[in-house]
Formats: C-alpha cells, structure tokens, sequence
C-alpha cells in the first residue's frame, strides 16, 4: 500500500525483520535477490536488496463448466489469478483444489491454463480444476470447489491462501440447465441433446 519501512546496517551479517502484514491476500515480500519472505520474516544481510509487497487476487470464478466429450462428463471449476502474480510466485507455490460432495471431500492438483485477456486488458492465468468422471447417479449431486494456494518461502516456512470469490455448489444436471437457457451460444444438435439428456437426470 503506501506504508513505508526502513531498515539501516553497517556490516555484512547484520539481521534484519522485514514488516509484519496481517492482511489475508498478503503473500509475501519479493526480494530482489530472487527470494520470498513471509510477513514479518528475517533475513540476514549479504547485499542490498529491494522487497516488495505482494498481495494477491486469487479469485474463483462463478458457477462451472460440463464437459461434452464423452458419454460420462466431468464438471470443471476455475480460479484464476493475474498473470504478472502467477509469474512471480511461480517458484513458490503449489495449487490445490478441494470437492466437497455427498459428504465427501477429495483434493484434486489442478492445472494451469494459458493466460486470457479481461474486458480492461488485463491478462490472468487460468487454474482449472476437474472433478472425478461422473456417474449417472452423480449428475443431480452437487460439487463444492474451494481452490487454495500453498507458498513455500525461501525460509522455510509456509502460508495457504484461499480463492475469494464463488461458494455455491453446482451439479451437472444444473449447469446443463443453464447451458441450454444461455441464449448467447450456439451449440450443436448433438451438444444439445447430450445437455437435454443430463439436465432430465
């Protein structure tokens, strides 16, 4: 933000503790050094170096997607984080998704998507998350996603940061409804009647 932290030394070795930041979306201090710092970390002194501030946008997207490609689909979620974010923290960080369902929860590793371009410009990078094939008995069941991130700082230490964003669960059967009520998209004879067979489960 526009808070301001100084720290003086004289000799190579002298400790020094960076600035605690007790905020949620704080992920760390980038050093110039190629290092990530926890909020309120120490570090001793070999150079000069240059910390900034980082906070995160991790954000889940609203509602998820069906897959149409097989005879037995699978409902994708996504979260998705800038770009710039993505490429800083990329050494430090493990991606997580956990399904909630019929009292049952599964993590999931999610994977990475190319970056996509917002409305403002803006690029992110897409993290995608696919629950297990579902039967025809799960398509009325829904699916809760909570996506998180583990950092894993240069020393030592951890911190997990969850997505903001979308806590609604969604079933199949749901998301195939909405689909053949979304005038904006043409689907094809076969999609649709793969999306009509789903959503009269």
């Amino acid at each position: 933000g526009d808070g301001v932290s100084s720290n003086s030394y004289q000799r190579r070795g002298d400790e020094i503790t960076l600035p605690t930041v007790d905020a949620l979306d704080f992920a760390g201090w980038i050093g110039s050094d190629g290092t990530l710092i926890p909020s309120g970390g120490r570090i001793t002194v070999e150079q000069d170096l240059r910390f900034t501030a980082l906070h995160v946008d991790f954000q889940e997207l609203k509602g998820a997607a069906l897959s149409l490609s097989s005879e037995f689909p699978n409902l994708r979620f996504t979260a998705v984080i800038p770009d710039s974010q993505y490429q800083s923290l990329e050494p430090f960080v493990a991606y997580s998704t956990a399904f909630t369902y019929n009292g049952q929860r599964i993590e999931v590793t999610p994977s990475t998507q190319r970056t996509v371009t917002a409305n403002d410009g803006s690029l992110w990078r897409r993290i995608i998350a696919d629950t297990p094939t579902l039967s025809q008995a799960d398509l009325q069941v829904p699916f809760e996603a909570a996506f998180s991130m583990t950092l894993h700082y240069s020393d030592g230490t951890a911190k997990t940061i969850f997505a903001t964003g979308n806590d609604q669960a969604r079933s199949a059967s749901q998301v195939a409804q909405a689909a053949l009520a979304d005038t904006q998209t043409a689907y094809s004879a076969q999609s649709i009647g793969y999306l009509q067979a789903i959503s009269a489960q």
